[in-house]
């Protein structure tokens, strides 16, 4: 019984233990599971945070998806505006562009026009001139006006020094004013020492040469021995090339230049086909009229006897070099096409040469008489029009008036006296409604005429009016 008791105690105190042991078993698991549901809760609240942290991103990326796509649209409504704004932009283009080659066209036929009218005009103001100086001696038989003594006299102001232009040990010149026209009175050692048949022998000469390139004689003084000749305000080509730069009345560009070379050519044609030459040519005896013309003077006296052509021929060459240089004299080792004056311009290289060229030969004296002259004369001809081509095409390219090739413009035709042809001072209307310079006006009325000097109508007053508005403009 008590064997039994202690088997049983003994089952009883095992069955504990391992109840016990059970129970230890189950409180670890029951730790263990405790720690890994805080593992997973700790986990989770991570995951949980970062969904958070994800989410938010999330709506941040929206926003900017919706953002980018505002943008977007309104970048894609930009750019059809600005195609919109790009297509009327190239019509407007397209329109102006066709507006301004029509403006193109008209300014060049304006051009056109306007050089046409200058020559017209200045082709006029010839014939005035000449039909001035043709009044002169329209009531003589001989073609120029014999002066008296008196009027030579008071004409230079009683031989003032104030009237003297030019002096030089050989001759004198004085310019005065007859009958309302600038004139040039001329005294020489060749004229005083003459005899009165030898002076009227050279005046008839010198008035017998018809050219447009040669010095009209207006009249002679046989008890004076002088000669009076039209005026040439542009002075001398000497003066115009070797002046300084300050002192000049005008810089003689490049294609005036090779027309005033032609010019020249052209007059020593004339006397060269007549059986005559010039004799002295030089470039202080080529004087410019008011447009730049040629006007030759100093011919040698018919006493003398005459020169070779090819004489001529050789000043040309010089004048030639010497307008392309705006030198006097260079020596043969110089490249005369190197030498090219930078005062007149931009020279185009192959006129240039071609000047340069001609310029040599005849310096050279390659060739004489009057063929070789005309074939000059004829080269030089071909080189002014390729030369106003030229300065043409630069027109109308806009280069012409840039740096110091910027040329003055010319003053209007209205600010001219039409009795002086010179730039008025002091004008005043008459009654034919043109204006004139109030002293040269008022000498044609005091004179006697009481007719108009432009239309040759009778005035119906003598009455003048001084003209403000032009000589504000002056």
């Amino acid at each position: 019984m008590l064997e039994k008791k202690r088997r049983e105690a003994k089952a009883q105190a095992e069955r504990r233990s391992k109840a016990e042991w059970a129970i230890s078993i189950c409180n670890q698991k029951v730790e263990d599971l405790e720690a890994q549901i805080g593992k997973e809760k700790a986990q989770q609240n991570r995951l949980k945070e970062d969904l958070e942290v994800v989410r938010r991103h999330m709506s941040e990326a929206t926003g900017d998806i919706d953002h980018i796509a505002s943008e977007l649209k309104a970048a894609k409504e930009l750019e059809a505006e600005l195609r919109t704004r790009l297509e009327e932009f190239d019509l407007e283009n397209s329109w102006f562009e066709t507006q301004l080659a029509k403006a193109m066209r008209e300014k060049s036929e304006m051009e056109r026009r306007a050089e046409a009218l200058r020559r017209k005009r200045d082709a006029i103001r010839q014939q005035i001139e000449q039909c001035k100086l043709r009044e002169l001696s329209k009531l003589w038989h001989k073609p120029y006006r014999d002066f008296t003594a008196d009027e030579i006299r008071d004409a230079t102001g009683g031989f003032s020094g104030d009237f003297k232009i030019a002096a030089g040990e050989r001759s004198t010149v004085y310019r005065a004013k007859i009958c309302h026209i600038d004139v040039a009175i001329k005294f020489s050692v060749e004229f005083s020492t003459a005899t009165a048949e030898k002076f009227r022998r050279e005046v008839d000469l010198l008035s017998s040469i018809r050219h447009p390139n040669f010095l009209h004689v207006i009249g002679a003084c046989e008890e004076q021995r002088c000669v009076v000749f039209e005026f040439a305000p542009g002075g001398s080509v000497r003066d115009a090339l070797l002046s300084s730069a300050a002192a000049r009345r005008q810089i003689l560009r490049w294609h005036e230049r090779i027309r005033i070379a032609s010019e020249v050519a052209s007059a020593l044609g004339f006397l060269h086909a007549s059986g005559s030459a010039h004799g002295r040519l030089c470039a202080s005896r080529v004087l410019l009229d008011r447009h730049l013309s040629v006007k030759l003077i100093g011919l040698l006296p018919c006493s003398s006897s005459p020169p070779p052509a090819a004489a001529d021929v050789a000043a040309l060459g010089e004048l030639v070099l010497q307008l392309l240089t705006g030198r006097e004299a260079i020596s043969e080792e110089e490249d005369a096409m190197g030498l090219a004056d930078r005062a007149a311009g931009d020279w185009p290289a192959d006129l240039a040469a071609e000047f340069a060229d001609i310029g040599v030969r005849c310096a050279a004296g390659a060739g004489e008489g009057r063929e070789r002259t005309a074939e000059i004369a004829r080269e030089l001809e071909d080189l002014k029009q390729r030369a106003e081509d030229e300065r043409r095409k630069r027109e109308c390219e806009g280069e012409w008036k840039s740096g110091e090739e910027a040329t003055l413009l010319e003053p209007s035709s209205a600010c001219f006296c039409p009795i002086l042809q010179e730039m008025m001072e002091n004008p005043h209307v008459a009654a034919d409604g043109f204006s004139y310079e109030h002293d040269a006006i008022k000498g044609w009325l005091e004179s006697g005429h009481e007719t108009s000097p432009m239309t040759n109508l009778k005035l119906k007053h003598t009455d003048l009016t001084p003209n403000h508005a032009l000589r504000s403009l002056l």
